[in-house]
């Protein structure tokens, strides 16, 4: 039985990708990929694993243009100003709860770690920007006392819905998974989430 789900998991992986018509946000169009390592964060192989560490698991749209913060510092190797931290946050409003205390249209504060800066998409995250209007199943963390969310495990806690309409980004061929590299999608868990919320 895992066999075929994993099957139909990658059918469903390819399907989404090729199918994407979606056209790219303006803002992005053009830009130059800049990956700066990644964020401190822990990694998840299973659904139980990610669910646990996960306050709330639901099925949310991004109902805004991202915000961004970019931090700079001088360089005297540079003598200037050089960018040394990025960060965007976003809103979702939450169209169903599989965990967690919160109810359908809640709207919850996502925060992620990339910015547009200077024709660049910086990112030490990796998973694609946050577009007004995409729909994806999020796990999420945040820390006690914070209104501000974050992806758990990264690109290990945000997957695609079945009926995705998510807009394709050129600066990578998997943006409808959400990730830039095939590898960083965990088809394993999607296998899991489809299974277990028929999503």
């Amino acid at each position: 039985m895992k066999k075929i789900i994993s099957i139909i998991t990658v059918c469903a992986a390819c399907f989404l990708t090729l199918t994407a018509c979606s056209r790219e946000p303006k803002e992005f169009e053009g830009l130059k990929f800049v990956k700066w390592g990644a964020g401190n964060r822990a990694e998840y192989y299973k659904l139980d694993d990610l669910e646990n560490a996960s306050v709330a698991v639901v099925v949310g749209t991004f109902v805004e243009d991202a915000e961004q913060k970019v931090q700079y510092q001088y360089n005297a190797a540079f003598s200037k100003e050089i960018v040394s931290w990025v960060n965007s946050y976003n809103t979702i409003e939450v169209s169903r709860v599989l965990k967690g205390d919160v109810e359908v249209g809640d709207n919850l504060k996502l925060t992620q770690l990339y910015a547009v800066v200077d024709g660049q998409l910086i990112t030490m995250s990796d998973l694609t920007p946050m577009v007004k209007g995409d729909t994806w199943i999020f796990f999420l963390d945040c820390e006690e006392g914070s209104d501000i969310y974050w992806v758990t495990g990264d690109s290990d806690g945000r997957y695609p819905v079945s009926s995705n309409t998510n807009k394709t980004l050129a600066i990578t061929q998997y943006s409808n998974l959400g990730v830039y590299k095939k590898q960083n999608f965990k088809s394993g868990i999607y296998s899991e989430i489809l299974e277990k919320y028929d999503i």
